[in-house]
């Protein structure tokens, strides 16, 4: 039989204390690219030029939005790189295990970005260069997110969504439900990352 090759996603969590001390560390396989994934590469393997409106995607709004309709190229294109504060895109998590469907368009309880009850503090989320790693070339995406809520936060879900046209235009590429929960005592930091790759020969 021969090889396959695959593109798909692993996910990595690890939360320290306020000391740095290592309270969890744990990986999980994603098996849950959306729709919206697949909807914006072929919008973007279809078109003659960006400016078309090839398709319509649900945004994390649940409106629609037409894509690609890309004309302005001082604004975000398909990006996930988002800056400190930014709860629109980038890595997201949130706090439901409700099972993942395909069509979804947003986590189904998404922590806000904060200091106050219930809110997660997040930080930058950075893009690395692809790399090969043993039989596999991948990239890293990350972001780190910080409880100063002053009570236990519990992470059930994490997720991409990628910016397009406005940085609150967001589709949401990724939805995963963690294996386990993971708890984030008050003063403590989680860490996202996401590695999405592909087999190679």
């Amino acid at each position: 039989m021969s090889e396959k090759h695959v593109i798909g996603a692993e996910i990595e969590i690890e939360v320290r204390d306020k000391n740095g001390r290592l309270l969890e560390h744990k990986k999980q396989e994603s098996r849950s690219f959306l729709k919206q994934f697949l909807q914006m590469l072929y919008g973007e393997m279809n078109a003659e030029n960006l400016s078309q409106n090839i398709i319509s995607i649900t945004t994390t709004g649940g409106g629609t939005s037409n894509y690609p309709s890309y004309t302005d190229t001082s604004k975000p294109f398909f990006r996930v790189t988002s800056p400190s504060g930014n709860d629109y895109y980038g890595i997201l998590v949130g706090e439901s295990d409700e099972p993942v469907e395909y069509d979804d368009y947003n986590l189904k309880s998404k922590i806000p970005n904060g200091t106050g009850a219930g809110q997660l503090s997040y930080q930058e989320c950075t893009l690395e260069e692809p790399y090969k790693d043993g039989t596999e070339y991948k990239f890293k995406i990350t972001r780190a997110f910080v409880n100063n809520s002053g009570a236990t936060i519990t992470v059930k879900e994490v997720g991409i969504g990628a910016a397009w046209k406005q940085p609150s235009i967001v589709a949401l590429l990724i939805r995963d439900v963690l294996a386990s929960p993971t708890s984030i005592p008050d003063g403590a930091t989680l860490t996202v990352r996401y590695y999405i790759k592909v087999s190679v020969p």
